[in-house]
């Protein structure tokens, strides 16, 4: 699995193995940003990428991502139970009511 970083736009795109990877997006109008420094660690627990406006961290096992801002401030951050996005609702139509009847 690749993944990819926009890091003025705080954005992570993860893509599974044989896909080609797109940057584009419906809810991104701009396309000119400047190139910034970024710098990687990784541990077989977690991988972060750095700015200096923000931090992207990346729990492996299970697959979890969170961010922080230049000031500490976290954001984004996939619940430690549930993951990413994860919403189970048995029995309910996930493609008309992705979030379950109200």
């Amino acid at each position: 699995m690749r993944a990819a970083s926009r890091t003025r736009l705080r954005a992570l795109t993860l893509f599974p193995e044989g896909r080609t990877p797109r940057y584009d997006s419906e809810a991104i109008a701009r396309e000119d940003w400047d190139p910034v420094e970024v710098s990687m660690q990784e541990s077989e627990e977690e991988l972060t990428l750095s700015t200096t406006a923000a931090t992207a961290r990346i729990s492996l096992q299970p697959l979890r991502v969170g961010f922080e801002d230049g000031s500490g401030r976290t954001f984004a951050v996939d619940d430690e139970e549930l993951g990413m996005g994860a919403v189970e609702t048995p029995g309910a139509d996930v493609f008309s009511e992705p979030l379950g009847s109200a």
